[in-house]
């Protein structure tokens, strides 16, 4: 409680005190000469400008870096991706054990990854998909690849790329040879 009276206190003191500040800094611009006053107001605007392109410049570097990280973090996903759909055989066998240590070694280097440089878009569907796929019966190859899609949607987002003429089944059919459309209808 007192620490709240102190808060509102000091919050009050300073707002009383950049209100003083201003009201002088107006009397004495109003009191000064027009060339004097134009002088100022382009000086401030000068500073305005000065610290909102600092600011900027600095956002967009930040961005920048994250945006490396999120591009590599992002790829262990597609590798991963791209093995299981490697490893798959015509006759519905598997060539990737997804019980062995070095599959989940790099299951959990892409949660790791993906919960520290993802955006709230990647996270929530790359949650979606691992709870889809602990929950194996309800899955449809349909609602599989709409899950996997989000998640690549998400990612393109997230990197800055265009989704545009995209959605979550599209995405797929640079890899895929079958009609995506009919995907999960043949059952």
């Amino acid at each position: 409680m007192v620490r709240q009276v102190i808060a509102i206190a000091t919050i009050l003191a300073a707002v009383l005190g950049i209100a003083w500040l201003a009201y002088t800094f107006l009397t004495s611009l109003s009191a000064s000469d027009a060339t004097v006053q134009s002088a100022i107001i382009a000086g401030l605007f000068a500073l305005v400008l000065l610290v909102f392109t600092y600011w900027t410049e600095q956002s967009k570097s930040r961005r920048e870096a994250h945006r490396d990280k999120k591009i590599e973090a992002y790829s262990v996903f597609f590798d991963i991706i791209f093995q299981l759909i490697d490893a798959e055989r015509p006759d519905g066998s598997k060539k990737i054990n997804m019980e062995s240590d070095e599959f989940r070694k790099e299951m959990i280097r892409l949660k790791r990854n993906i919960m520290f440089y993802g955006s709230p878009g990647v996270l929530n569907a790359f949650t979606d998909w691992l709870k889809s796929s602990s929950a194996s019966h309800e899955s449809t190859p349909e609602k599989i690849f709409r899950r996997i899609g989000r998640i690549l949607l998400a990612m393109r987002r997230d990197i800055g790329l265009s989704n545009f003429g995209l959605n979550e089944l599209t995405i797929h059919q640079i890899y895929l040879t079958d009609d995506i459309s009919k995907i999960g209808s043949t059952e």
